[in-house]
């Protein structure tokens, strides 16, 4: 049908879940082609419980956007779903079924849903922020006093969307709710269908230990 969506299938769950091997047996059964969505097995090296695919795996099924940053350049999620979202495009166009792989929420949704238009990255900001942390100062609790509504959002854990959320605040003076409010993430370039991998947890607990 004309103008009908790109059909996209979101393949999450955690490490050790079985995502890697369900994902290249649905691609053979369905002409599919794999999309990384693991924020760690974009770079080059970072093999160790990243899960990537095998050569043996990635010559069976085609996969993109494995290795494709250095350890030590920035390949934030603008630059994920900027390369992500005309991939799938094209796979679609090629007659066959975009897979997207991978546990890392962020991109995902913003792979499905969009970015709002907030500013870029400052890394001098990004330098005093590590020097704050480095001084034993929680960012988490910096942002609480700073912006509790954003603070009140995120685990104490999540360092990169905290890091943004203080990087937005410091450059607009506005909390990144309100950017994230006003977009309303309703971007929708895709039919999307999630799968979840959900193992019980001993089950999970003991692939992890693997």
């Amino acid at each position: 049908m004309t103008g009908a969506k790109p059909k996209l299938l979101v393949m999450t769950g955690p490490t050790g879940s079985g995502k890697t091997s369900l994902a290249l047996n649905v691609a053979k059964r369905l002409n599919g082609a794999i999309i990384n969505a693991d924020s760690v097995a974009f770079y080059e090296g970072f093999d160790i419980g990243s899960a990537k695919p095998t050569g043996e795996e990635r010559s069976a099924v085609p996969h993109f956007l494995f290795d494709v940053a250095k350890p030590d350049e920035n390949f934030d999620v603008a630059a994920y779903v900027a390369l992500a979202r005309p991939i799938a495009r094209e796979i679609t166009e090629k007659g066959m079924v975009p897979l997207v792989v991978g546990g890392s929420g962020l991109y995902l949704r913003s792979l499905v849903r969009g970015l709002f238009a907030g500013p870029g990255r400052d890394e001098a900001y990004r330098e005093e922020l590590r020097k704050t942390e480095a001084e034993g100062i929680s960012l988490h609790g910096l942002l609480k006093k700073l912006d509790p509504r954003a603070a009140s959002r995120l685990h104490e854990k999540d360092r990169q969307r905290i890091v943004r959320a203080l990087e937005v605040l410091n450059a607009e003076g506005t909390s990144i709710v309100d950017f994230q409010e006003g977009h309303g993430l309703s971007d929708d370039p895709f039919e999307t269908l999630f799968l979840v991998t959900a193992p019980d947890p001993r089950t999970l607990r003991e692939n992890q230990e693997i």
